[in-house]
């Protein structure tokens, strides 16, 4: 799918130190322009849009395998991913944009 993170793609190596398990989470994104993220939302059925002002970058992970539609690293996936969306109720702590939709920005 896409996800939205506050680091910049230039700035990818950053999240090695500043993210919990930033070392997995920096080897798992993948840079996406907003008209990229929108076409795999679209293509999964996401029903949502990322706007052009979006606040963020917008990131794939290269543990989707978009044909099962199941996390490849299931088992040793890093906490934002295994938090998501549960202690989310007032936005997620990793920034990576999900909000219940009570709180949706998107």
């Amino acid at each position: 799918m896409a996800f939205y993170l506050d680091t910049p793609h230039e700035r990818i190596d950053e999240m090695r130190e500043t993210l919990r398990d930033g070392e997995v989470i920096a080897a798992m994104v993948v840079p996406l322009s907003i008209p990229e993220a929108n076409e795999r939302l679209e293509r999964f059925g996401t029903g949502r849009m990322y706007e052009d002002d979006c606040e963020g970058h917008v990131y794939a992970c290269r543990n989707f395998d978009e044909a099962t539609r199941l996390c490849k690293i299931y088992e040793d996936r890093p906490e934002m991913c295994r938090a998501y969306p549960a202690s989310c109720a007032g936005g997620c702590e990793f920034s990576c944009g999900y909000a219940p939709e009570s709180n949706a920005q998107r």
